[in-house]
């Protein structure tokens, strides 16, 4: 009896461990009711080892938190250090946060406007930003595929076969883009075409907010995202 229970034990522990590194056991929910909680809970589930959510609303605290508890559950994604910033909207605009490999810093004078989240769709609405970026979580997204790549896209960069593959389809899609504007019989005919292959006028800036943009587009808007953002997600998935 003793025998055939350690190894029913032994099988459920087998397959609960299979089920995590396939990602199919959602990660745990942040349900915080204060912010002292919230930054405790992220050190508890190892989603940073450090946070500092000062200022910010519990309701945004417990929406990063699960953002980044979904990417951890999945990819094993963590920062070292998330804390709150106050930077103030520069002449080309705002900055909502900023993020390297390590350290994730949420802007608390951009992240704690009441209008915050109709900015956001308005910049999806007019295409400055990939159709994922809606509200605190698609803005974390974005900062998140910095992340998960930012150490692959240095000048001397981790990992070169990424770093190629990338670049590779970044210029398929700025020639396609450029064929579009090209070929076009009218304004008409150039939006409709573009709308079938377009991440965000953002993604252009260059490589690194190309590869976060198609990242955070691929993730969140996985229905009507542009080839491109899901061949980026199949490189990341395949080369990191």
């Amino acid at each position: 009896g003793c025998r055939h229970t350690l190894q029913a034990f032994v099988q459920a522990v087998q397959l609960e461990n299979t089920k995590k590194a396939r990602g199919d056991t959602p990660p745990p929910n942040s349900t915080a009711k204060d912010i002292r909680g919230a930054e405790k809970w992220a050190v508890e589930n190892k989603i940073a080892k450090s946070v500092d959510y000062k200022g910010l609303s519990i309701s945004d605290a417990n929406v990063v938190n699960n953002t980044l508890g979904q990417v951890k559950a999945t990819s094993g994604f963590a920062y070292q250090k998330i804390s709150m910033e106050a930077m103030r909207k520069s002449r080309g605009g705002w900055v909502g946060a900023t993020s390297d490999s390590s350290t994730l810093t949420l802007n608390s004078s951009f992240v704690n406007l009441s209008n915050r989240d109709a900015l956001l769709r308005q910049s999806v609405q007019s295409g400055l930003l990939n159709k994922g970026t809606t509200g605190l979580s698609g803005m974390i997204t974005h900062e998140i595929g910095h992340g998960l790549t930012w150490d692959s896209l240095l000048r001397n960069p981790t990992n070169r076969a990424f770093k190629k593959e990338v670049q590779r389809i970044k210029t398929g899609y700025t020639r396609e883009l450029n064929k579009i504007a090209k070929d076009s019989t009218s304004n008409a005919d150039y939006l409709r075409r573009r709308k079938r292959i377009f991440i965000s006028d953002y993604a252009s800036t260059n490589i690194d907010e190309f590869v976060a943009e198609a990242y955070c587009e691929a993730t969140r808007s996985a229905a009507s995202a542009s080839p491109y953002s899901m061949q980026v997600l199949k490189a990341m998935k395949e080369l990191l």
